[in-house]
């Protein structure tokens, strides 16, 4: 059975944010059996930059440091420096940091990319993939802002 949404502690999905997008980039390059019960190195351990990241995830380095810095405040993420070259990125057990159990039998990456998939559907009738640059910085906004949908809570204050 999927967990809800509204299982996942609010604290974490508003200290994440718009951070989501890197988390969801890291984890796609963990190891395939990776479950979240236990830390695993992103490109098993290989040196990333920020510009790398950025170029990728079409942002700037600076928002990139931003989210880096975010997850590691939630307990995500962390790395080792290499200077003048990168990091070299592990994400922890997010079981842990989310909650025992909330990600069932499949990676936590997958289920949250499924959350994202969802408020991308929800918000546009679109999955990820298929949305138009408008409408990513759209579902963007929307996860910055924790559980909001932005139209909702327009309408709500009219």
């Amino acid at each position: 059975m999927k967990p809800a949404i509204s299982q996942i502690p609010k604290h974490i999905r508003k200290q994440i944010g718009s951070a989501l997008w890197l988390f969801a980039l890291l984890a796609h390059f963990t190891p395939a059996e990776w479950t979240g019960d236990t830390s695993a190195w992103v490109a098993s351990g290989n040196v990333i930059s920020d510009a790398e990241l950025a170029e990728r995830l079409e942002v700037s380095s600076s928002a990139i440091a931003t989210w880096r810095r975010r997850l590691h405040k939630t307990g995500l993420l962390g790395w080792l420096v290499s200077p003048g070259n990168g990091r070299a990125f592990f994400i922890t057990a997010v079981n842990q940091v989310l909650g025992a159990g909330l990600a069932g039998p499949k990676s936590p990456a997958v289920a949250v990319w499924q959350v994202v998939n969802e408020r991308s559907i929800a918000l546009t009738g679109k999955v990820v993939e298929d949305l138009s640059p408008e409408e990513g910085l759209q579902l963007a906004t929307v996860l910055a802002r924790g559980s909001e949908i932005v139209g909702e809570a327009q309408e709500a204050r009219s």
